[in-house]
């Protein structure tokens, strides 16, 4: 059993759930069910339990992977170790505060849903950061840093990092500009991420916001896509991933925007559609290249 949390109440509970697990009468209920136990033989198919009505020659051992299957096993089991590091980008223009339906939630009400459920998705070991976007937020700048990419538990101030993006992430705010420099801060916060690159993780930008690119004076999402050709190198990795609330007009683009570097662009038009996303951009990331 594996305990990515850093809660004291979750680590105590799942202690607890732990020794229960190593019981006399649970290592006896989970044989009954027709699980392996510790003590079988490696390479011996187990013995399904009688009154399931299987055979136990149903239950075979796997084969060894082949010489052709062997680096693609190889391959992505060094991905599921390798640490994540990734710079969260929030849209906060007034976009993320229309309704997904009439007399329903924003979707800054969605995104903050959104938001909780992908830091709880990363362990401890996870390095992340956050920006926030919108337009002029930082004297020229359309994005101001609110957290910086570091490890979770480290402490930033008087709270640990996770404790600190929890707390932002419950608390966002829709501002009252519509104007978005959403291209730009794409790819200032792609350079920061390559420039600070640290090899041995899954190094990433991922933007969730209402995909909207409409500020006088912002690159186009054909300069921006130039400049990520550019700037792309295999050996300091960034990969790009969007989930944009809502139907935006230039989607297209952004999914061509986000493949450039690996990724992928999702949408989000209804609320039950936020935890399927979630799982779909992380599948991705395993999957990477080749998905």
């Amino acid at each position: 059993m594996l305990l990515t949390s850093s809660s004291p109440a979750q680590l105590v509970a799942a202690q607890i759930f732990g020794q229960m697990l190593r019981s006399r009468y649970a290592a006896s209920v989970i044989r009954f069910a027709g699980f392996r136990s510790a003590s079988q033989s490696p390479g011996q198919p187990d013995q399904s339990a009688p009154a399931y009505g299987l055979d136990s020659q149903l239950l075979q051992v796997a084969p060894a992977a082949s010489a052709i299957e062997a680096p693609t096993v190889l391959q992505s089991w060094n991905k599921l170790s390798l640490g994540s590091r990734d710079l969260t980008m929030i849209d906060v223009s007034s976009n993320m505060a229309r309704e997904v339906d009439p007399g329903g939630p924003s979707y800054e009400y969605e995104l903050t849903k959104a938001a909780a459920i992908g830091l709880s998705l990363f362990a401890d070991s996870a390095d992340l950061g956050l920006w926030e976007y919108g337009h002029d937020l930082n004297g020229s700048r359309p994005y101001k840093q609110l957290v910086s990419v570091g490890p979770l538990p480290a402490q930033v101030g008087v709270l640990s990092r996770r404790d600190q993006l929890e707390h932002i992430a419950a608390n966002l705010t829709a501002g009252t500009s519509p104007a978005v420099d959403l291209y730009g801060s794409i790819l200032d916060g792609y350079q920061y991420m390559q420039k600070t690159y640290q090899p041995n993780y899954f190094n990433g930008v991922v933007v969730l916001g209402s995909g909207i690119e409409n500020a006088p004076g912002d690159i186009t999402a054909t300069e921006l896509l130039k400049k990520l050709n550019k700037l792309s190198n295999p050996a300091r990795k960034v990969v790009v991933i969007i989930i944009a609330f809502g139907n935006p007009p230039n989607f297209p683009q952004l999914q061509r925007i986000a493949q450039a570097t690996g990724g992928e662009a999702y949408e989000i038009s209804k609320p039950s559609q936020v935890d399927e996303v979630f799982y779909q951009a992380l599948a991705h990331r395993l999957c990477s290249p080749g998905c």
